[in-house]
C-alpha cells in the first residue's frame, strides 16, 4: 500500500501521451481530443492531494475523502456501463432486408468528405449490394430507400448530405432513391428530422453509422417511436477510436439526461 498513490500518474500520462498523438495525426481541431490533456490534469490533481495527504501537508475532514472515493466510483462505474453497451452494439450483426437505410452525416471538409465519413458510405453500399442481390435471387425485388442526413457547418461548403448523395450518386445509386436531411446539427436532430420521411413506424430501419456510434443512434431511433431498427457498423479511425469511444460515454449522457453542460460534444 505504501506509496500506491503513484499509480495516479499512470493514466495522467497516457491521457497527455494519447492527446500529442491525435494531434499530430489529426491536427488541434480534431474533435473532442481537448478532453485529454483536461482528464490529464484530474488524475494528476489526484495524486497531488493523495502525495499531500500521505506527507501530512494536507488533511481533509473524514467525509470528503467518503464522497470524493463514492463520486470517481459512481463515474467509473457508469464508463464502463456504457462502453460495454457500445461493445455490444458494435458486434451486432445487421438484419436483412430493411426498407429504409438512414445514413447519419459527419464532418465535411471543404467539399471532400472525410474519412469517418466515407466509412459509413462505404458500408451502406456494402449492405446495399449484398441485400438487393439477395432480394433479386428471391425474386422479391425489393429497393431500399435512402435517407442521407447531416447540415452544413463551419469549414463545409456543402451540407453532409449533399456530400453523401453526390458519393452515393457517383457509385451507381439513382438520385431518385435517395432523400436528403440537411438541416440537422447533432446526432439527435439528424433522427428527429429524418424521421419524416419514414411514415410507418414499423418499417424496417438500418441505421448506418460508424461502430462506436452505433448504440446511441439505435437509442434514439428507438425513442423516436421506430420499433423495427437495425444497426449497421461502419469502421473507424484506428488512431482515434479511443478518442471517440470517450466522446461517445458524455455523448449518452447528453442525450439520456439532457445535460446541457455536455452540449459542446461535437458529432
Amino acid at each position: 500500500m505504501y506509496k500506491l498513490y503513484y499509480i495516479w500518474l499512470v493514466p495522467a500520462v497516457f491521457c497527455l501521451v494519447y492527446y500529442v498523438c491525435c494531434v499530430a495525426y489529426a491536427g488541434f481541431a480534431s474533435s473532442f481530443i481537448t478532453i485529454w490533456p483536461v482528464t490529464a490534469v484530474f488524475f494528476a490533481g489526484i495524486f497531488a492531494v493523495r502525495y499531500a495527504q500521505n506527507k501530512g501537508i494536507l488533511i481533509l475532514p473524514m467525509w470528503i475523502n467518503v464522497l470524493s472515493a463514492a463520486g470517481l466510483l459512481i463515474l467509473i462505474s457508469s464508463f464502463c456501463l456504457v462502453q460495454a453497451l457500445i461493445t455490444v452494439q458494435m458486434k451486432q450483426k445487421p438484419e436483412p432486408d430493411c426498407e429504409y437505410l438512414l445514413i447519419l452525416g459527419c464532418r465535411v471538409r471543404g467539399l471532400e468528405i472525410t474519412k469517418s465519413l466515407r466509412y459509413r458510405l462505404d458500408a451502406a453500399l456494402a449492405y446495399l449490394e449484398q441485400n438487393e442481390k439477395h432480394s433479386k435471387d428471391n425474386t422479391q425485388n425489393k429497393t431500399i430507400r435512402i435517407i442521407v442526413s447531416g447540415g452544413q457547418g463551419p469549414g463545409e461548403d456543402i451540407s453532409e448530405a449533399q456530400a453523401m448523395k453526390d458519393y452515393l450518386c457517383a457509385h451507381g445509386i439513382e438520385a431518385s432513391r435517395i432523400f436528403m436531411e440537411a438541416q440537422s446539427t447533432d446526432t439527435e436532430k439528424n433522427i428527429a428530422y429524418s424521421a419524416r420521411f419514414i411514415p410507418d413506424k414499423n418499417a424496417k430501419i438500418g441505421v448506418v453509422s460508424n461502430d462506436f456510434h452505433l448504440f446511441r443512434a439505435g437509442m434514439l431511433v428507438r425513442a423516436k417511436g421506430f420499433h423495427n431498427v437495425s444497426t449497421i457498423a461502419a469502421r473507424s479511425d484506428e488512431v482515434l477510436f479511443l478518442n471517440y469511444r470517450v466522446r461517445e460515454y458524455f455523448g449518452v449522457l447528453k442525450d439520456l439526461f439532457g445535460v446541457k453542460f455536455f452540449h459542446f460534444i461535437g458529432e
